[in-house]
């Protein structure tokens, strides 16, 4: 049995094992460091072209 988050016996849901957990640990770091470089770049187009050109959509996507 696995280790339980809560008092054994509560109804709590148990803790997937150590490889999977690490996994997942991985894969969300990678989106967090993924969705931080998009919001980095939004931010720069933002500061370089201003809220107007973005919002009328006059620039290229992959600026």
């Amino acid at each position: 049995m696995f280790p339980r988050l809560g008092v054994p016996g509560d109804g709590c849901l148990p803790l997937p094992p150590a490889g999977i957990r690490n996994a997942l640990a991985s894969w969300q770091a990678l989106l967090r460091r993924r969705a931080y470089e998009i919001r980095q770049r939004e931010e720069r187009k933002r500061k370089q072209f201003g809220p107007e050109e973005l919002r009328r959509g006059t620039l290229s996507r992959n600026c």
